[in-house]
């Protein structure tokens, strides 16, 4: 049930010049409610703010890249001479699934196994989304290779899961795959890959001798996380012998891959992944303004079952609201707000797994109402206000290290803009600048350049509301005041410029707006009598809304999250009725003896493969032996006989 606020408070914006306190006292910077039964202390009131830092940029966190010599350079240097070539259309029924074979960076990576030097061998890896309710049978993959360089004599492709922004679980794996093409290499799948909706990292490795083979790179990103690479050998000296940001390997930007994905959709068993049970995701949403307060509320809606419930409330005994929140592994980090004295500079982190808070270190200085995303391991906070004016401050919160730094100014300070992480930068729109005059500009952060950047201006000039990303394809953003004390309903959608989207059912300051890859889910907000309690499930293809469960309690002006919960510890989980594979393996001198042990397969007789080729037919006795003389990764499943329905995939190192 929606509610009516009991008591109406203010906070003030105050200017440095006791000429200006006549105006601003009227005008409210968060709630903006008339001073019936009292106000809420101004912000004049706030702690004095600390002496922000000097703006020294972002400090990564790659290692120190040595002096290596130039032909020990993972990178194969400028390759424009050559455009890419027009790849050829697939053959019905496949089609292409997934394109970004575009934007040459005009650089290579060394993506190889160089089988006359192991500890030159590495592998580069860039991601994609199969889209929610899509089980794609993938037959192809495309790879730009770095023109004038030796082909390889084979090449390996590996798909993984995700796993915070880098590889994860390997799902599937084929190596021995013909050479086509030079440069434009067209890899045609003996077995193809199935998989089910989500993030997937897709690497191709040519197999090559006395030389490198080097995978194109691509000028933009896509998907929201740059190139993936390892040098499990470590013979370029740079450290990343497991899964890291390319780019903080080498020292210098490098955005993405060139590959393009061939296939079909819908149909096939999506090929088994080693992880945890899923049980959907939930929204987290954290405090924020209520009944003329700040409320201390850990709101969680489980999408699946449409329903609330509640988590371990903040630790801020007057409650919170106007914060920074973003989510990152498996942590909710709650930095800054407003606790109905003022500005604060804690960093409150809440464990989803645990339902318990613990914090950080705290921001450089008190502030709220800024923008703010997680992008890779690091929680970005910009702008906002501190009690006296906008702040042109970029706070970097590096997770590992639990150390802030600084960034770049921000162009153009405001207070309260809408902001999302959008295809791997922290994009900020409208807000006010200087409080109370609304704008409708769109500033971008790119951390991969370290540098700030102008997008396309908004229809409605606002402040005090939300976005939310929809994968890597565009940004929603409803709601918000067109004028202090103005509530709208607008709702626009960013794709290459913002568009007027149908408006939200209730004018609303600061609901919440979170996407899922679908749809976005808008909660709460205040529209200049009551706040709400209202859910909305929000279709930007049918541009619709549909009304969900109702929060548990009425809130706005706080930002939610969207967390994929899983129900165990991580285990293998093939799909229900499929085999399950499991190896031993007995290592010797110059051989490896490998036992195969398997259940669930329901026919006289089984297939064996290795590395995609059928090893053996044999009796489904549950067990089968091989033995392994020669170097590499061997890839074992197991499959009935005429049905198709195969085990797990299991990887084996020859001696």
């Amino acid at each position: 049930m929606n509610k009516q606020p009991t008591t109406i408070r203010t906070y003030l914006l105050r200017g440095a010049f006791l000429l200006s306190l006549a105006f601003v006292i009227v005008m409210p910077l968060a709630l903006g409610q008339s001073r019936n039964g009292g106000s809420k202390q101004s912000v004049a009131a706030a702690q004095m703010p600390q002496v922000p830092p000097p703006s020294t940029g972002a400090v990564s966190r790659r290692p120190s890249v040595p002096a290596l010599p130039a032909l020990q350079l993972p990178t194969s240097g400028p390759t424009g001479v050559q455009p890419a070539g027009v790849l050829p259309q697939p053959n019905f029924p496949n089609a292409i699934l997934y394109d970004q074979y575009d934007n040459d960076l005009n650089n290579g990576i060394v993506s190889a196994d160089r089988t006359d030097s192991p500890s030159l061998s590495a592998e580069a890896a860039d991601n994609f989304v199969v889209p929610g309710g899509q089980t794609w049978t993938i037959t192809e993959v495309d790879i730009r290779g770095a023109p004038g360089f030796p082909a390889p004599t084979s090449f390996a492709v590996h798909f993984y899961t995700d796993a915070s922004g880098l590889p994860g679980t390997e799902v599937y794996v084929a190596t021995g795959l013909a050479v086509v093409g030079d440069p434009d290499f067209v890899i045609t799948l003996t077995t193809p890959a199935v998989l089910a909706s989500g993030t997937y990292w897709v690497s191709a490795v040519g197999t090559i001798t006395a030389n490198n083979w080097y995978w194109e790179g691509r000028s933009i990103t896509s998907n929201g996380f740059a190139t993936a690479w390892r040098n499990p050998g470590g013979g370029y000296g740079l450290g990343c012998t497991d899964w890291a940001r390319l780019q903080d390997c080498i020292g210098f930007s490098w955005p993405d891959q060139m590959f393009r994905i061939v296939g079909t959709t819908g149909g096939g068993t999506p090929t088994p992944t080693p992880t945890a049970t899923p049980c959907g995701s939930k929204i987290y949403n954290i405090a924020g303004f209520n009944l003329g307060g700040q409320t201390t509320t850990t709101r969680i809606y489980d999408i699946a079952t449409n329903t609330w419930t509640t988590g371990a409330p903040i630790p801020e005994a007057n409650g919170l609201s106007d914060h920074a929140t973003a989510y990152w592994d498996g942590k909710i980090y709650v930095a800054g707000g407003f606790n109905g004295s003022g500005a604060i500079s804690t960093l409150h982190i809440y464990d989803v797994a645990s339902n318990t808070w613990s914090t950080g270190a705290n921001l450089p200085q008190a502030l709220y109402l800024p923008g703010f995303g997680a992008i890779n391991g690091k929680v970005y906070v910009a702008s906002g206000n501190n009690g006296f004016g906008e702040l042109n401050t970029l706070y970097i919160y590096d997770i590992a290290t639990n150390a802030w730094t600084t960034g770049p100014n921000v162009p153009t300070p405001v207070t309260g803009p809408g902001s999302a992480v959008f295809q791997g930068k922290l994009y900020l729109f409208g807000g006010g600048a200087p409080f109370p005059t609304t704008i409708t500009a769109t500033q971008i952060f790119d951390p991969v350049a370290n540098s700030w950047s102008s997008g396309p201006s908004m229809n409605v000039a606002r402040l005090w509301f939300y976005g939310g990303a929809i994968d890597d394809t565009s940004i929603v953003a409803p709601g918000g005041d067109n004028f202090p004390g103005i509530p709208i309903n607008d709702n626009e959608q960013l794709t290459a410029t913002w568009a007027i989207k149908a408006p939200v059912p209730y004018n609303a300051r600061g609901p919440f707006a979170v996407g899922d890859g679908t749809f976005v889910y808008i909660g709460g907000g205040y529209d200049g009598t009551t706040v709400h309690t209202d859910t909305l499930r929000y279709d930007p293809v049918a541009n619709t809304y549909t009304p969900l469960a109702p929060a548990p309690d009425a809130h706005f002006l706080s930002q939610a999250v969207i967390v994929s919960i899983s129900c165990a510890t991580p285990t293998p989980t093939p799909t229900p009725g499929r085999i399950v594979l499991t190896v031993n393996e007995r290592r010797g001198q110059d051989r490896v003896l490998v036992r195969l042990r398997w259940t669930g397969a329901n026919t006289a007789s089984v297939k064996i493969f290795r590395n995609g080729a059928l090893l053996a037919r044999v009796q489904n006795t549950g067990s089968y032996t091989d033995v392994l003389t020669e170097h590499g990764i061997f890839t074992y499943q197991v499959c009935e006989v005429g049905t198709g329905n195969c085990s797990n995939e299991k990887r084996v190192r020859g001696p």
